[in-house]
């Protein structure tokens, strides 16, 4: 059986090649800009709200911890993994509500 290779085919594997180094320009840019921000931020501790910490979540969640360990610079892994058991949540840990205190 005989394969031939099609115009499209070339044109498809080009567009991917164009595409996937115009992400990793973006990627690399993105790395350097968070160099810079861990350059001026130093060892002070970064506080971040809950909106960020979910967001962070979000987006962490789909990289994984083990590419997470190589790319957050600004905050831990376990910062950003640490939103995703609460960020359905609605108040509070486990569901309750801020005023209960004590075992459930």
């Amino acid at each position: 059986m005989a394969y031939t290779l099609q115009p499209w085919h070339v044109f498809l594997t080009a567009l991917a090649g164009w595409i996937n180094r115009h992400q990793q320009a973006a990627i690399d840019f993105l790395r350097e800009e968070n160099r810079v921000l861990r350059e001026q931020v130093g060892d002070r501790q970064i506080r971040l709200t809950d909106d960020q910490r979910r967001r962070l979540a979000v987006a962490g969640k789909a990289v994984g911890r083990k590419a997470l360990a190589d790319l957050a610079g600004l905050v831990t892994p376990d910062t950003i993994l640490l939103g995703i058991g609460s960020s359905s949540l609605p108040s509070g840990i486990n569901g309750q509500s801020a005023d209960q205190v004590g075992r459930a």
